[in-house]
């Protein structure tokens, strides 16, 4: 995980230290496969980053640059707590408004997946099987036309949370 300073174009290595692994740990002692979604807390101290090899889901703080795993453990398609769950090549990311969830565009599984971060509580919101939409948890007014699911985000209008998938 790089930083770079805009004003300055300077780069670093904040995060990782270029192996491939799952190793949790503080700064350049932690290893990725193929980190690919992020989402950041409001107020800038945590960072979520969903490995699309490794299958797991990860969060960063930001203040310390502690890396834990908080969901997944081998690829799978287990809901569960923590890494009792797992994914298949989880994609993108996004952090709910009131920033108490994750969504998790869990590409392996045609999913959409729901991490509850209170409790590091995994379930499958929607899942697409044999081209059918099974929607799960009460989950509404949500439209998928396509099998290969890619991103996800929040957005909120006028008080309401809007929910989009782009394909």
């Amino acid at each position: 995980i790089k930083k770079i300073i805009l004003s300055t174009q300077i780069i670093s290595t904040l995060i990782g230290n270029g192996e491939i692994s799952s190793n949790n740990g503080i700064g350049t002692n932690v290893g990725f496969f193929m980190p690919f979604g992020i989402a950041i807390s409001s107020n800038n101290s945590i960072c979520f980053i969903s490995e699309e090899q490794n299958s797991l889901i990860r969060k960063i703080n930001l203040l310390n640059l502690e890396v834990s795993t908080i969901a997944g453990l081998k690829p799978g398609n287990k809901d569960g707590i923590g890494t009792l769950s797992s994914f298949q090549n989880p994609r993108s990311i996004t952090l709910s408004p009131d920033e108490t969830f994750l969504l998790i565009v869990d590409t392996g599984n045609n999913a959409i997946r729901k991490l509850i971060l209170s409790t590091s509580m995994v379930l499958t919101l929607i899942e697409i099987k044999n081209e059918k939409i099974r929607i799960w948890k009460n989950v509404t007014a949500i439209s998928i036309s396509f099998m290969c699911l890619f991103t996800a985000y929040f957005s909120v209008t006028n008080l309401q949370v809007h929910f989009y998938i782009f394909f």
